[in-house]
């Protein structure tokens, strides 16, 4: 009831987590976890509401009695029953969520768009292979001269074989670290979450590692520009994605040594620091 009460006191006023510099107005219910517990509640709102309007529409309609002609809109009331269930379940998951939990939703979102990142960028590959290899063989399908840029497309620079496979390597990498980094999260036998960190600091670790999915669907959207959106198709954007790419995996490992940390109850002095364990971890090929 502790968590609902003040997830309650982030909805209003509206409190946005970047801007919460103390968690002591929480009495020790992090913001960070309060603020998503109460999305959360949102939804269940929503859900019972629009059940509870259902049910009047059904009694104003039915004059108190339900015949076997109100046996659809029993069944929409029943199907809203069942996802206001569904919701409150999921609810009190999150009630029980620790704050590593949160995070490795978040990993696990990630790991989610990079993998769409990089199916949508195959399917481009593919697409635009076909249509080359079909106007290779119907030359003479088109009316009039072959432009530069059209004769650039038929026969494209060798090096783009090159960059299309580097452009691959690069998302299937940034896949590989988020779902290392997940692993390492899991490895409590040898390291251990510490519990002190504020709602701040949390937040920008989980942005930090959001900026690899992020940064990564910019570059390719904006290198494929048939499938990327307007506001992808900048030089700008494309060179600060290459930019976070680059900068981002130092930073977050870190705040992998400042937020996971040797779990040494168990570890004898003169024995190496666990910490030797992340090249073993990411030096796992899967």
């Amino acid at each position: 009831m502790g968590k609902i009460k003040f997830a309650i006191a982030c909805i209003h006023p509206e409190l946005e987590a970047a801007e919460v510099r103390s968690d002591k107005d929480f009495k020790q219910l992090k913001s960070f976890i309060c603020c998503r517990l109460a999305f959360k509640i949102y939804e269940v709102n929503g859900h019972v509401c629009e059940l509870l309007q259902t049910y009047r529409r059904l009694v104003e309609d039915s004059g108190h009695l339900c015949d076997d002609h109100e046996a659809q809109k029993r069944a929409e009331v029943l199907t809203m029953t069942d996802e206001c269930s569904d919701a409150i379940d999921k609810t009190l998951k999150v009630i029980a969520k620790s704050e590593l939990n949160h995070i490795q939703d978040e990993w696990r979102l990630n790991i989610e768009s990079l993998n769409e990142t990089l199916e949508i960028f195959t399917e481009f590959i593919h697409q635009t292979t076909v249509r080359l290899e079909e106007q290779r063989r119907h030359p003479m399908s088109r009316d009039g001269p072959t432009s530069r840029h059209e004769g650039n497309l038929l026969h494209p620079h060798p090096g783009m074989a090159h960059a299309r496979t580097s452009v691959i390597a690069a998302v299937k990498l940034a896949r590989l670290f988020l779902t290392q980094l997940l692993k390492i999260s899991n490895d409590t036998e040898n390291f251990r979450m510490v519990s002190d960190l504020t709602t701040r600091e949390l937040d920008i670790f989980v942005t930090m590692i959001a900026t690899i999915s992020v940064s990564t669907k910019s570059l390719v959207y904006g290198l494929s520009e048939e499938i990327g959106e307007d506001q992808f198709n900048d030089p700008v954007i494309i060179h600060q994605s290459i930019t976070h790419l680059l900068s981002a995996p130092r930073l977050i490992m870190l705040m992998i040594n400042y937020i996971f940390v040797p779990n040494l109850s168990h570890q004898q002095a003169d024995q190496p620091s666990p910490k030797i364990l992340y090249k073993a971890w990411f030096c796992q090929m899967e």
